[in-house]
């Protein structure tokens, strides 16, 4: 009985040795594919990592490129705006020069070249009023009785009064017209 029992202990000692080595290969399977699960994952981040690090690097020169352009493209800009803000202030500085030297050649009587300086302020200012009038007054103050020029002086006196622009003289010239055709219809 002896060896019966000798025997079987035997038995059951190498049953849970291969019991116990089983669940150690077991263990070891499971352990194996977690560590090769944590390497996929870790290789997998890895590589995540570097291609948003790669994307990030490319959008920040894309960025910075972008920048660079707006940058060049708003100094050029404001050295336009600039370059047009001095051209602006010479053109009113040559158009207040003309109308002074207009003005003073109106004061002298000097009609003729009044009206090629008014002119040509008001091909620099198309909507100079007083350039405008001053060219067209200019015009019948050389020649009073000038008939052919009656029409286009109360066109434009017409049009300046629509534009919110009056002077006594304008009604004094029209009053003259009047008169001078009324005279030359009777």
């Amino acid at each position: 009985m002896n060896k019966k029992i000798i025997v079987l202990v035997s038995i059951i000692a190498i049953l849970t040795l291969a019991n116990t080595a089983g669940i150690f290969v077991l263990l070891y399977r499971q352990d194996k594919n977690r560590v090769e699960q944590e390497n996929k994952q870790t290789a997998f981040q890895e590589e995540l990592n570097q291609n948003l690090s790669e994307s990030f690097i490319s959008l920040q020169a894309y960025l910075m490129d972008s920048f660079a352009e707006q940058h060049t493209l708003l100094k050029r800009t404001n050295s336009i705006a600039q370059e047009k803000k001095n051209a602006q202030a010479e053109q009113s500085a040559v158009i207040s020069k003309d109308m002074s030297e207009g003005l003073l050649l109106m004061a002298k009587k000097e009609y003729a070249q009044a009206k090629v300086i008014f002119d040509k302020v008001c091909a620099l200012q198309p909507y100079n009023n007083e350039a405008k009038f001053y060219s067209i007054y200019a015009l019948f103050l050389q020649n009073k009785i000038k008939q052919s020029n009656y029409k286009l002086i109360t066109d434009t006196f017409s049009s300046l009064r629509g534009a919110g622009y009056n002077r006594k003289e304008m009604e004094e010239v029209e009053n003259f017209i009047k008169v001078e055709l009324d005279s030359i219809a009777r």
